[in-house]
């Protein structure tokens, strides 16, 4: 009985390390984006971004409220460039 808690306890900690590469993988797609951003290129930056968001299973709701607030903080002016906008993007993840 042991033995199959520790090898469960196991393959549980193998997919939650798993999903958290899936995560990375999904956001290094974002510094790319971020990196080239221009106040054009807004709209499909961020339903970009709500999709990478999606992938790395951040779920709808989180998802939409990041991305919404980043639009309305360029829409403001707050946000002007792609590091700003990678910088608030962390700071919502946290």
């Amino acid at each position: 009985m042991g033995r199959l808690i520790k090898e469960k306890a196991k393959s549980d900690v193998d997919k939650l390390f798993s999903g958290f590469s899936k995560t990375r993988e999904s956001l290094s797609v974002v510094d790319e984006l971020l990196l080239y951003w221009n106040l054009a290129d807004t709209d499909r930056v961020l339903d970009e971004l709500e999709e990478s968001l999606l992938v790395s299973d951040f779920g709808p709701k989180i998802s939409f409220k990041i991305v919404d607030s980043l639009r309305e903080d360029i829409l403001a002016g707050k946000l002007k460039s792609g590091s700003e906008i990678k910088e608030a993007l962390k700071t919502s993840v946290l």
